[in-house]
């Protein structure tokens, strides 16, 4: 499975000032089965990615699968990770929140 990432353009002000949220959830293979079960926030699609395929700097930093990153223009602006259970337990209300707290 490849990395794929799904580019939101949010406009704001009458000046049209944009930003780009990108929202990636990284499991591994063996934790499939506590992918999170949605598919759309706002119309910002989740897009998968496998961790032994992500960079080296990138696995050190995940302690726990599964992991949903929020990019903002190109950098992590907020992360949600799995307990001990192994199970992430974010709503798309969730992440809804946290992009119109960004906005602002």
């Amino acid at each position: 499975m490849k990395q794929f990432t799904l580019i939101l353009a949010l406009f704001l002000t009458t000046n049209i000032f944009s930003q780009e949220f990108k929202l990636v959830q990284i499991n591994a293979e063996w934790n499939q089965h506590n992918d999170i079960g949605f598919s759309q926030v706002e119309g910002i699609q989740i897009q998968y990615a496998l961790l032994h395929q992500q960079s080296a700097e990138l696995r050190r930093e995940i302690k726990s699968v599964p992991t949903l990153i929020l990019y903002r223009d190109g950098r992590i602006a907020y992360s949600w990770k799995a307990g001990i259970d192994l199970k992430c337990k974010v709503t798309p209300h969730d992440i809804i929140t946290i992009i119109e707290r960004l906005k602002q």
